[in-house]
């Protein structure tokens, strides 16, 4: 991912940060540190799209959409591995917020507005 283009950050603490983004030629990357930025750890998913931007909904599961790629990636695990689902209908998904645990709000291409509401 070094090099690559990132385009949200999730600050876990003062101490650890996560980022993510991607391109069209690797798809979906992050890098994270544990040492406030000292030093980077930079990791290729393995998952088609760009993640433009992340949200978490609780301190462990955290979601991301992929823009172009009709999807977004969800961790249950803090980041350390993230599954793709894809969107209903395939549209493009940009930006994302969980207000709570309980409610999110996801938007993309054509004014699709995808709401979560509690497991």
């Amino acid at each position: 991912m070094a090099g690559e283009p990132l385009f949200a950050t999730h600050f876990f603490d003062s101490l650890n940060i996560l980022c993510v983004g991607g391109d069209l030629d690797y798809g979906a990357g992050m890098v994270r540190t544990s040492s406030a930025g000292a030093a980077w750890e930079y990791t290729y998913l393995g998952i088609w799209g760009r993640a433009t931007a992340i949200s978490f909904r609780t301190p462990l599961e955290g979601w991301a959409p992929l823009g172009f790629a009709g999807a977004y990636m969800k961790t249950r695990d803090g980041g350390a591995r993230w599954d793709a689902t894809p969107v209903v209908g395939g549209a493009s998904m940009n930006d994302i917020v969980f207000t709570d645990s309980g409610t999110g709000y996801m938007v993309g291409s054509g004014g699709t507005v995808l709401k979560y509401v509690g497991e």
